[in-house]
């Protein structure tokens, strides 16, 4: 039963891992940043646009969809295996936020209404996944304009903020339940000290 286990989980998880090869074997600084934007600089339509930001989001819910767990589960916690996962995984986190990054740089923020709703959390997604405080703060600004604007809805918005906490204090933001969500928003802003980009 074990060997038909370890036969699947290899089969599945193979296209997967040939890609985080491919895409991650180099550090942050080593990652192609010329190619990045050249086919950065080729999405001159709404509809590349649309399709590169929902191939993004699609690779970084691929990276959350249980591969981990399987991994676990067939070789255990911290194995060799379950160690490498995490290092591909990271890699790969690492350079979908490069390209987010480069794309909000070049095309702004996507809008819901003009993108759709997939191409439009595809930003907030992956920064929020973002273990690098400094990216977190860097897209601040767009990310809360998105929220003014209705392009993020508040429940994403304020699990960003609430990861961004806990990364800076350690635990997560209390609530007494007696704010408003607006005035809950603001109140986490306050506290991470970010109301003077706003």
């Amino acid at each position: 039963m074990m060997e038909f286990l370890s036969l699947n989980v290899k089969k599945e998880n193979l296209l997967f891992f040939l890609l985080v090869l491919l895409l991650g074997c180099r550090q942050n600084s080593e990652f192609d940043l010329e190619r990045i934007d050249s086919d950065i600089d080729k999405l001159t339509t709404v509809k590349s646009q649309k399709e590169y930001l929902e191939f993004l989001a699609d690779e970084d819910q691929r990276l959350r969809q249980n591969q981990s767990s399987k991994i676990v589960l067939e070789f255990g916690q911290n194995s060799k295996e379950d160690i490498e996962f995490t290092k591909k995984f990271n890699t790969l986190d690492s350079l979908n936020f490069i390209k987010i990054d480069r794309y909000l740089l070049k095309h702004g923020h996507p809008g819901k209404n003009k993108h759709g709703s997939k191409a439009s959390m595809a930003p907030w997604a992956i920064i929020h996944h973002s273990n690098s405080l400094e990216g977190r703060n860097k897209h601040f600004i767009m990310l809360y304009q998105a929220y003014k604007n209705g392009d993020l809805d508040y429940s994403a918005f304020s699990l960003y903020l609430g990861r961004t906490y806990q990364m800076v204090f350690g635990k997560r933001f209390q609530t007494d339940g007696k704010r408003t969500q607006k005035e809950e928003i603001e109140a986490v802003i306050i506290a991470l000290g970010l109301k003077k980009f706003k």
